[in-house]
C-alpha cells in the first residue's frame, strides 16, 4: 500500500487571484460596452454635425439673417438627436451628456470673420463663404467607470461652403409628370409655357 504524503494547505490564496480576475472581465465588458457605446454617439455626432453646416449654408443662401441661421442649427443638431449647450456666451456643458455647439462665419480661406458665434452676431458679415460647426461633449460609461473612466470623449467639426462648381456634373430635379416608360414627354404645341427650342438631349458617352 502506497502512502501519499501530506500536503500542507494554504489557506487565502485565491482570493486575490479572483479579484485581478473580476477587474480584467470588468475591463473587458467596460471595453466592448463602453468603447462601443461611445463609437455610436461619436458617429452619430459626426452626422448631425454635417447635416447642421448644410443646413445652417442653407438657411444663409436664402437670405436668412444671424438668428435664423443659429435657430436652422441648432434645430438641425436636435433633429439628429444631439441638443446640448450653444455656446454664445463662453459657455460649456454642464453634464456628462450635454454637447457644446459652436458655429462661425469664415471668409473663402477659412478665416473667422468675426469673434461671436453664429446667432449672436447681429448681422451676417460680409464675405461669407463657409460656416463651420463644431460639437463636442463627454459620453457617460457604465463599467469603466470601475477603471476611473466615468466619461469618454465625443467631437466633431463640419464645413459647408458656397461656391460655383467649377467641373463635375450639375444635379437636375424633373417632375415624375414629365416621364413615360421610354423617357421625357414631348409637350403639347399648344402649351405656351413650353420653351420654343425643346428638345431631347443625348450624350454618346
Amino acid at each position: 500500500m502506497t502512502k501519499h504524503p501530506l500536503r500542507a494547505k494554504s489557506r487565502g490564496q485565491s482570493i486575490p487571484l479572483i479579484a485581478l480576475l473580476i477587474v480584467v472581465l470588468i475591463g473587458a465588458v467596460g471595453l466592448a460596452v463602453d468603447v462601443g457605446n461611445n463609437y455610436a454617439q461619436q458617429r452619430n455626432v459626426v452626422r448631425a454635425t454635417n447635416a447642421a453646416a448644410l443646413s445652417g449654408m442653407n438657411a444663409l443662401i436664402q437670405g436668412g439673417t444671424d438668428q435664423s441661421v443659429g435657430q436652422v442649427i441648432q434645430q438641425s443638431l436636435k433633429s439628429n438627436k444631439v441638443d446640448g449647450v450653444y455656446n454664445n456666451a463662453g459657455g460649456s456643458a454642464s453634464a456628462p451628456d450635454q454637447r457644446l455647439i459652436e458655429a462661425y462665419y469664415l471668409d473663402s480661406k477659412g478665416n473667422p470673420l468675426a469673434s461671436c458665434v453664429i446667432g449672436s452676431c447681429g448681422h451676417v458679415p460680409s464675405g461669407v463663404t463657409y460656416i463651420q460647426v463644431r460639437v463636442r461633449g463627454d459620453v457617460s460609461t457604465y463599467f469603466a467607470r470601475v477603471l476611473q473612466r466615468p466619461t469618454l470623449p465625443v467631437k466633431a467639426q463640419a464645413f459647408a461652403g458656397r461656391c460655383s462648381p467649377l467641373q463635375g456634373v450639375y444635379p437636375i430635379g424633373v417632375q415624375s409628370s414629365t416621364l413615360d416608360t421610354s423617357g421625357c414627354i414631348k409637350p403639347n404645341p399648344e402649351d405656351t409655357k413650353q420653351p420654343s427650342n425643346w428638345t431631347i438631349y443625348k450624350d454618346a458617352d
